[in-house]
């Protein structure tokens, strides 16, 4: 299924971004929870969903390092959050060890948040960032390090590209889609270079092939569109808008909304 990722600022500005998306044909939510203040109330947040149709399939609960106490227990709030607004994968950031000592560390942190999402029925997927994921050997190394049923990858091809030189996202995405349960759909220019507007127009990410791998498969789980914004200037919705737009016919060209149709 096709999704958006959504950031929570405050239930006004939530509200506006949400309202257009069942117009695009968008009916799935990534909501990104991010380090910044939570909502309080999730009824009200339930509330606003349902009166636009729209469905929470996912949350990203990173705060920071895992390695650092302080942020594994604000993520395992978060999966409770993710899990009371009907998501089923927490996504989340997996740190950077600078030596072994901090690298067991880190996978006891995270085997201890994988613990929680599976109290809350969730799947844990770690995201495509600098440090334990951020090409596939890492990630292959963190997910048998871990060698827990509930972690798993959130695969993001413009992350890859941006943070790995001369990196092949097909070769990569073969060599762990096994481990796969969510997809940001990220465009990217190059390595060290961001792309700020539709998919597609980075030229980096050949997303056809993204597809292909995946399906070859059985992946049936979210591919989440997400955008970057420019440090220099916070886009109008109008914009953002138009860059969805562009980026579903993308998307569409790609073979994704005819596989996922149904769904969108």
């Amino acid at each position: 299924m096709i999704s958006v990722v959504v950031p929570w600022d405050d239930a006004k500005t939530w509200d506006v971004a949400i309202q257009e998306l069942p117009e695009l044909g968008i009916h799935h939510l990534t909501l990104r929870l991010g380090a910044s203040d939570v909502p309080e109330d999730v009824s009200t947040l339930k509330a606003q969903l349902s009166r636009y149709g729209l469905r929470i399939i996912s949350c990203d609960i990173s705060s920071g390092s895992p390695l650092d106490v302080k942020v594994l227990e604000a993520m395992k709030e978060k999966i409770q959050m993710a899990c009371e607004l009907g998501a089923s994968i927490a996504i989340c950031e997996s740190g950077f060890a600078n030596n072994d000592k901090e690298f067991d560390r880190i996978i006891d942190h995270l085997h201890e948040l994988a613990d929680c999402a599976d109290t809350f029925n969730l799947k844990l997927a770690l995201d495509t960032q600098p440090g334990l994921t951020q090409n596939w050997r890492a990630m292959a190394h963190t997910i048998q390090s871990l060698s827990h049923d509930r972690v798993k990858l959130n695969f993001d091809p413009g992350n890859l590209v941006f943070l790995n030189e001369q990196v092949q996202v097909d070769t990569s995405l073969a060599r762990v889609c096994q481990h796969v349960a969510h997809v940001y759909l990220r465009d990217c220019c190059s390595f060290g270079t961001r792309c700020y507007g539709a998919l597609g127009t980075g030229g980096a990410v050949d997303f056809s092939c993204v597809r292909e791998i995946l399906q070859s498969t059985g992946y049936t789980g979210p591919y989440s569109i997400v955008f970057d914004d420019s440090p220099s200037e916070r886009m109008e919705l109008v914009q953002r808008r138009d860059r969805l737009q562009r980026s579903l016919k993308v998307l569409e060209w790609c073979g994704f909304l005819d596989t996922n149709s149904s769904d969108l």
